[in-house]
């Protein structure tokens, strides 16, 4: 899967998430500066994204402080799917 497909399913579920269209982009800050998400967003996002793609993250890629920008996620699913 491209990048960009990553990143629209993620635009996707923030927007399904906020309950408002968003288009994001990589190096949007995922919080109050940039997409709008809280921590409680953000597991949501996380959780959703499991069932999209059909697997788990690994509890050990999956560190909270290490989510910044919208590429983080893009990573932490590339890097889940490369290991799959």
């Amino acid at each position: 899967m491209l990048r960009e497909q990553i990143k629209q399913n993620i635009d996707k579920q923030i927007s399904i998430i906020l309950n408002t269209e968003i288009k994001t982009e990589e190096t949007d800050y995922i919080d109050f500066r940039g997409a709008g998400l809280n921590s409680v967003h953000l597991l949501t996002l996380i959780i959703k994204l499991e069932e999209l793609f059909g697997f788990e993250f690994d509890d050990e890629l999956f560190v909270l402080n290490g989510f910044e920008y919208i590429s983080d996620i893009i990573n932490l699913v590339e890097k889940t799917m490369e290991n799959q």
